[in-house]
């Protein structure tokens, strides 16, 4: 049985991507200057920095969240607290070349839960190459392409 340590994706560019966007926003708020259906302009925007400020919030949460153990068992991975059998996994996506994002993807997600999707905190080389042995040994492709993830 192997042990590895990950966390969270930080989610770097979604974060300076939300910034720029409340700037944005909140300039838009404070220089309306559209004299019909301004109530309705200041609703859209109004809901759109809501929304954008909870995605930030969401991101924050992430990045401060302790690192936890994935565990690979003969017949199943254990990500943190969740049990997933060998035989539903149909590949595991790589993102990035440094410290690549690693995502399990089952037979049924095509957009990854981020309870799937995990950076390894030690020794990347050495936890892929045990990622990778593990999924050699139950028939799992192991692919380098990118993927995307639910918030």
């Amino acid at each position: 049985m192997n042990i590895l340590t990950a966390r969270r994706p930080a989610g770097t560019r979604d974060f300076i991507g939300i910034i720029l966007s409340l700037v944005v926003l909140t300039c838009l708020l404070g220089n309306l200057a559209f004299t019909t259906h301004r109530r309705y302009w200041y609703a859209a925007l109004l809901v759109l920095l809501i929304v954008s400020i909870a995605y930030l919030f969401i991101i924050i949460c992430r990045r401060i969240r302790r690192p936890f153990e994935i565990l690979l068992k003969d017949d199943a991975m254990v990500i943190g607290d969740q049990q997933i059998e060998s035989t539903a996994i149909r590949q595991i996506l790589l993102k990035g070349y440094e410290r690549p994002v690693i995502g399990i993807q089952s037979s049924r997600n095509v957009i990854l839960p981020t309870g799937r999707c995990f950076v390894l905190t030690d020794d990347t080389e050495q936890g892929l190459e045990q990622l990778s042995r593990w999924a050699n040994q139950h028939g799992i492709r192991v692919m380098n392409k990118p993927f995307i993830r639910w918030i």
